[in-house]
């Protein structure tokens, strides 16, 4: 994007993962403008490309005007989809900043539609209306803090949406990146524009500084680190303790992701944190494998019994009472998918 306007190509190309199931389009209730959100559906198949990257709540009008250019999706140090690009442009400078665990909220002060604050995915959301109590509060009018067509990312910290990281009472927006419509990021340390009225993480250091990340990580009540380095590429770290305690708020177990597929749906249908996304992906997959076999399996050994009657199979000592269920559904056209689950979660040591 060499302007502030998507290319037809850019835009069809967009539009072909809204009718994939990979973007997700979010329209505001009054203006002609929509946030582009990437899917769970790309999150559980590592759909990452240039437009899925680009749209972490991609926000354009209906004459293609990039209304707010989000950062590009980053990742987790250890996630399997990495660009090569990312680790060259942080491989011989980064800066070291807190990771906030907060909700990501966007605000630009848009020169025809005005202000405009947003979540990652929603224009009205829970999230939304938070950060807007925060703003009218302390930043308006508008004008003298949000300066025209700059989009300003933030990470809204509030009681009611605590993760996993106490922060006690604070009400806050916390801003973590600037940049313009057109695509160019703005530092935070710059002095191109003033935001010296607006809270920011905390700065732990740069590369120079090798025990910044360590010493922040053992830490209590933090989530961990990100590094930012060029072209706006960033990668977050998070520490072992805020990762165990954040396994058990989400429930990402393995007996939760075979309760799932139990049920008839995948993960894909859950919005599981994206640094467990890859664990769970390889459970899930090796559930549905050992369901599939033994359906398989099952299904084998009730056709050695074709010729057998219903009398004579539900007398006989030698078949297995599974065996039998399974027999007389096919037989009765029903379903056989709850009997094979109940029969795998049965030699399953969660």
């Amino acid at each position: 994007m060499s302007s502030n306007y998507l290319s037809n190509k850019i835009y069809e190309q967009l539009q072909e993962e809204v009718k994939n199931g990979y973007v997700v389009a979010h329209r505001h209730s009054s203006l002609p403008i929509t946030n582009y959100t990437y899917s769970r559906l790309t999150e559980q198949e590592n759909h990452w490309n240039h437009i899925t990257m680009m749209t972490r709540g991609l926000i354009v009008d209906d004459n293609k005007r990039i209304i707010f250019n989000c950062s590009k999706k980053f990742f987790n140090y250890n996630q399997n989809f990495i660009a090569d690009s990312v680790y060259n442009n942080l491989k011989n400078h980064y800066k070291i900043y807190e990771k906030l665990d907060g909700s990501a909220i966007w605000v630009v002060n848009d020169e025809e539609y005005g202000l405009i604050v947003c979540s990652k995915s929603s224009f009205d959301s829970e999230h939304v209306k938070w950060a807007t109590e925060i703003i009218k509060k302390k930043y308006l009018p508008a004008s003298e803090y949000f300066y025209q067509n700059i989009c300003y990312s933030f990470e809204l910290i509030w009681p009611e949406n605590r993760i996993v990281v106490d922060y006690g009472d604070e009400k806050s927006l916390k801003l973590w990146g600037i940049k313009t419509q057109d695509g160019r990021v703005i530092e935070l340390e710059s002095s191109e524009i003033d935001t010296s009225w607006f809270e920011k993480p905390v700065f732990l250091g740069t590369q120079d500084d090798k025990d910044a990340i360590d010493n922040y990580l053992t830490r209590t009540n933090v989530e961990g680190v990100v590094l930012k380095g060029k072209n706006d590429s960033r990668i977050k770290i998070k520490s072992q303790t805020y990762l165990e305690l954040h396994r058990i708020r989400t429930d990402c177990t393995p007996k939760r992701i075979f309760e799932i597929l139990e049920s008839g749906k995948r993960l894909s249908d859950y919005n599981f944190p994206d640094e467990f996304i890859d664990d769970l992906k390889e459970i899930e997959n090796k559930y549905i494998d050992l369901f599939c076999n033994l359906k398989s399996d099952s299904i084998l050994e009730a056709k050695k019994y074709e010729t057998k009657t219903d009398k004579y199979i539900g007398l006989s000592k030698d078949i297995d009472s599974f065996v039998k269920s399974i027999i007389f559904n096919l037989r009765k056209n029903r379903e056989i998918d709850s009997l094979i689950w109940k029969k795998l979660k049965s030699s399953i040591d969660f």
